[in-house]
């Protein structure tokens, strides 16, 4: 029997969700907006918030606040229903994801880096030069240079990031490289009532990189 994730309303989460066989679902402009479309009219009927997101090739990141709804509320049927358009789009049969997203708790000094290493997944892949030159993300949404989607929080976003508008943010994310190390650093373990200080999460980053 799998272990039951307990999720915390109130608490930012980062979501990773991958494709099989690193398969490319996700490699066409349809195939994200299907994907993108889905989540909104599901995660609407909900109480979560997405803060940002990034469709790329073979896989999804999500930035969601949570609510008090169960996450199974809408991410199962995302998924099924993006696998079941998927399938009958390639005419193929078999999972299009891995098993359950990868659900990590972000600590609330680490929003900003979250949503900033999400909007520069496409820079990482070698895609673009820029995050604001994507359209895989939600980052042109924040600094708006694209239509708001209307499920997509960006002022929620831009207020846990600490920042006082997009601009800011974009010019943050163009010039601060935020690393998978970094990003970890701030992960929420349980601690036996409390979440790790930053020192804490830190030290512990440190001591599994051998530093």
């Amino acid at each position: 029997m799998s272990k039951r994730r307990h999720i915390s309303p109130g608490t930012v989460y980062h979501f990773i969700s991958r494709f099989v066989a690193r398969q490319w679902f996700a490699e066409e402009d349809k195939e994200r907006f299907t994907y993108l479309s889905l989540l909104g009219d599901l995660i609407v009927r909900t109480d979560w918030r997405c803060l940002a997101y990034a469709v790329m090739s073979s896989h999804v990141h999500l930035v969601l606040r949570a609510g008090e709804a169960k996450m199974v509320a809408w991410a199962r049927d995302v998924h099924s229903d993006f696998a079941i358009w998927t399938n009958g789009r390639r005419d193929r049969i078999g999972s299009v994801f891995v098993h359950e997203p990868k659900t990590i708790a972000v600590h609330p000094d680490g929003v900003g880096a979250v949503i900033a290493y999400v909007h520069q997944n496409p820079v990482r892949a070698g895609v673009v030069r820029k995050a604001a030159d994507s359209t895989w993300t939600s980052h042109q949404q924040y600094i708006g240079r694209a239509r708001q989607l209307p499920w997509l929080d960006v002022s929620q976003g831009l207020e846990l990031a600490g920042f006082p508008n997009g601009e800011a943010f974009d010019r943050w994310v163009t010039h601060e490289e935020i690393k998978q190390q970094r990003v970890e650093a701030f992960a929420m373990r349980p601690r036996r009532g409390r979440p790790p200080t930053m020192r804490e999460a830190f030290s512990e980053e440190l001591n599994r990189s051998g530093l």
